[in-house]
């Protein structure tokens, strides 16, 4: 049994279900009619951006959500709010030598990591470089959206690999503590402008750091998320909450 099956609608909420079951079907007779231009028999990636035109996405982000019960605590922003993020100070990268792949850290000084080429400071190199092209090259480490993806996520498990690539690249990046606060609360903003209300989050309550040196446990993380979620209810009253689940990495 579906939860909610029983509820009747009223007579405006019955109303605005035609009205989007009416869009929803022209959509789908388009593409019958019109099968080489419609969208669901393309590649995702060709059409994502199109979505977002169409007058039914629209009305469904402004409809009352309720609740978001699936989310991933280092996944829920898009590439430009990451890159957004290689802006803050005290950020070193470096670059592999072949350029396949970026590592990030935060630290006052140059960084005792290792580093196939040389860490160099983020403000440093925008600096010395043309900044459109250097943000148009790092914003391609922050998601798997490329021209040719049949070529290259020949099978799930190559898109897999990119995937989890994505998580220890941005990890340093995301798990410092400013930028893991900002990142949620951020996250909590933008759910609230698609008006959801409850949100449930997914973590693996990583360990956090700073530019002093400290390493803060998985308790300090949590903790992190309930001051947080509580000063978001007080700032924006409605707002219903949010919900921590444990959620640890796992592998087979």
């Amino acid at each position: 049994m579906m939860v909610g099956h029983s509820i009747e609608l009223s007579d405006s909420e019955l109303e605005a279900n035609e009205i989007i079951m009416d869009l929803k079907r022209e959509e789908i007779d388009y593409g019958f009619r019109n099968p080489k231009d419609f969208n669901l028999s393309k590649h995702f990636f060709e059409y994502k951006d199109l979505v977002k035109d169409t007058k039914l996405y629209n009305i469904l982000k402004s409809m009352p959500k309720g609740a978001l019960l699936h989310g991933h605590g280092k996944a829920m922003h898009g590439p430009d709010y990451v890159l957004e993020l290689t802006y803050c100070d005290d950020l070193w990268i470096c670059f592999k030598e072949d350029q396949s792949d970026v590592s990030f850290l935060f630290s006052k000084h140059y960084p005792a990591g290792c580093c196939e080429t040389k860490w160099e400071r983020a403000m440093d190199m925008r600096r010395s470089t043309n900044v459109t092209e250097f943000d148009a090259k790092l914003r391609k480490f922050f998601t798997l959206v490329i021209d040719n993806p049949q070529e290259v996520y020949t099978d799930v498990n190559t898109v897999w690999e990119y995937f989890a690539k994505y998580f220890t690249r941005t990890g340093p990046l995301i798990t410092y503590k400013p930028v893991w606060e900002k990142y949620y609360y951020d996250m909590l903003l933008a759910l609230r402008e698609d008006n959801v209300m409850y949100f449930e989050i997914r973590s693996g309550l990583p360990s956090l750091y700073d530019l002093e040196g400290i390493t803060y446990s998985s308790v300090d993380t949590a903790k992190i998320y309930e001051r947080l979620t509580e000063k978001f209810k007080n700032d924006y009253t409605d707002f219903f909450g949010a919900k921590l689940i444990y959620a640890p990495e796992r592998s087979i």
